[in-house]
């Protein structure tokens, strides 16, 4: 039976978020925020592309499913395509860093009295379109959830036919 290969660039989505949620405080923040959302619109490519071009049963999904509304689907048109494309083609993001180094009202650093610099937890919010204020690692989260739930109509789907074809097989045509 056909392994989706879709399957697998989602897999490692799921590895990307992971870092992205380990270095959410650090610099290293913005690659692996990229890693995220490019693997995350590469599972439709894939789908398309390779998974499609390879497996009959994939195309016929495809076809009859993705032009007529996976693809008008608010996380998938509002989310992964457009912030994937955001950082593709202009290198910007969609996500607000809060908190971190306390400021002065002059603009110095705040620290307490034996000299400690006073910092507050920074946190990210996604920051414009519907998921405006969210916490972005939930939102690929729900976008990763989204992707799985489209992956495994396919995959029941490319059983279906295995399934079918197995079954022409053993019965002989009278």
């Amino acid at each position: 039976m056909y392994k989706l290969k879709s399957r697998e660039a989602l897999n490692d989505c799921k590895l990307a978020l992971k870092r992205y949620r380990e270095n959410e405080e650090t610099e290293l923040w913005r690659v692996d925020w990229c890693a995220t959302l490019t693997l995350l619109r590469a599972v439709g490519n894939i789908l398309e592309k390779v998974d499609g071009r390879n497996c009959n049963a994939v195309k016929n999904t495809l076809s009859e499913y993705w032009k007529s509304s996976w693809s008008e689907d608010e996380i998938y048109s509002k989310f992964i395509r457009l912030e994937r494309n955001l950082i593709l083609k202009e290198f910007d993001f969609n996500v607000k860093k809060e908190g971190g180094q306390l400021l002065t009202r002059n603009g110095q650093l705040l620290v307490n009295d034996s000299g400690q610099l006073l910092v507050t937890p920074r946190s990210s919010k996604v920051s414009d379109g519907p998921y405006k204020g969210r916490c972005p690692a939930e939102v690929v989260e729900m976008a990763i959830d989204w992707w799985n739930e489209k992956l495994s109509l396919v995959e029941d789907q490319i059983a279906q036919e295995a399934s079918s074809a197995s079954d022409k097989v053993q019965s002989p045509e009278s």
